[in-house]
Formats: structure tokens, C-alpha cells, sequence
């Protein structure tokens, strides 16, 4: 009988874990223990292709934790509903490169995770309009979180990803953590790949590999 008792107090009066996820492949959950769980202190995220402000997004659970950050999008309906949602961000329209100059956006259609500057990486999808390009440091060094060390920066702008990291200045920022899109699925290309050089030249480690997502960790956490 006290077996009985016991299991179900387990099953039916145990407090329940919250499960709540909002990126497409958990990501969020994995970054949160990575950042030390519920009690992470509120920290500073920088979010480029953000697309959403909550379905697929990799920084929203923390924005409902009271963390802020900057929001960056190409597309003016993109960035109007993460407006809408997140009031407490910097959301701003720009397309991000570590080039300079006026570019297309590619896309099926608007409000599309697909949207891209990289014609290559279109997959024949049609121009649905034109922008200019601005590095990452130049747009944080125009908010208010000009030279705050960054926790957590989240990349996916579908092709562009190392142009997008090559734009910061990681000297000054500093992210603590960095997730950025890959479509590899064999670890040996990934780690002969451009974007890891580029990490690993900046004194990161892959921290976790999490469906389309290749979470890097800085080694020396000053």
C-alpha cells in the first residue's frame, strides 16, 4: 500500500518540470543549461535573421525570462511583428554582411525563413526587393548596447552566416555564446568548414550541435 502511495504522489502530485520550448529544435532549452538554467542571470542577446519574434526563435524564452537584446531583420514585416511582441528589444531593419553595398533580397515570398541575400542560396526564388548592407559592429555601435559584452549571439540568414560573423568585432563584444546555422550533417565537413576556422580563430569550441544549429562556446570567459 505504501508503494502505492508513493507512486502516486510521484506521478500525479510531483511539481511538473516546465518543458516550454520555443526554437524548432529545442535550442533554446540547451542554451538555457548551457547559461546556467532558470536562475541565469538577465543578460544581452543580438538575434541577426531573427524572422519571428517567438515561433522558431532561439532567444524568445529568454526575452520572457527578462533578458533584452537587439533584433535584426531584412524584411519591414518581420521586423513590425517583432515590434509588436517584443517591445523591450532594439528591432531594426538591416541586412548584415562584412561588406558594405546595396543588395536584392531573394524569397518564395514575403515573411519567409528563407529570405536571403545570397542569390546562390535562393534556390530560384524571386527578388522581392533591395536593401543595404551594414556590418554587425556598425549597427550595435549605433544602439544603446554600444560595446556591452554580448551572452548570447544567434545567426541564420540563410547563406550568409560567415559574412555575418566576420562582421563583428569580437575583440569588443565579446559573445559568451554563439549559435549559427549549418545544413552539413557530418561533423568532419563541419569542422573543415569556413565558419569553424573562423570560430575556432576566434577562441570558440562547438558546445552542442542541435538539429540545424552548432552552438560554440568562448574558451577564455573573461
Amino acid at each position: 500500500m505504501r508503494d502505492w502511495l508513493l507512486a502516486f504522489r510521484k506521478v500525479f502530485l510531483s511539481p511538473r518540470q516546465s518543458k516550454t520550448v520555443y526554437s524548432q529544435f529545442g535550442e533554446d532549452s540547451v542554451l538555457l543549461h548551457l547559461l546556467g538554467g532558470r536562475k541565469a542571470r538577465q543578460g544581452f542577446y543580438v538575434d541577426v535573421g531573427c524572422h519571428h519574434p517567438r515561433k522558431g526563435s532561439n532567444t524568445y524564452l529568454f526575452y520572457k525570462m527578462g533578458w533584452r537584446g537587439v533584433l535584426v531583420d531584412l524584411e519591414q514585416a518581420k521586423v513590425q511583428a517583432c515590434r509588436m511582441l517584443r517591445p523591450g528589444d532594439t528591432t531594426l531593419l538591416a541586412a548584415v554582411s562584412d561588406v558594405e553595398e546595396e543588395v536584392s533580397i531573394y524569397a518564395p515570398e514575403k515573411f519567409s525563413v528563407l529570405a536571403t541575400i545570397d542569390r546562390q542560396a535562393s534556390a530560384g526564388a524571386r527578388e522581392i526587393g533591395r536593401i543595404r548592407t551594414r556590418t554587425l559592429t556598425s549597427l550595435l555601435d549605433d544602439t544603446a548596447y554600444r560595446d556591452r559584452r554580448i551572452d548570447l549571439l544567434n545567426v541564420d540568414v540563410e547563406g550568409v552566416d560567415l559574412q555575418v560573423l566576420r562582421s563583428l568585432d569580437f575583440a569588443r563584444y565579446q559573445p559568451r555564446f554563439v549559435v549559427v546555422e549549418t545544413w552539413d550533417d557530418k561533423l568532419e565537413r563541419i569542422l573543415e568548414g569556413p565558419i569553424h576556422h573562423h570560430m575556432a580563430g576566434q577562441n570558440y569550441e562547438i558546445a552542442a550541435w542541435v538539429g540545424l544549429s552548432l552552438v560554440y562556446r568562448r574558451r577564455v570567459d573573461a
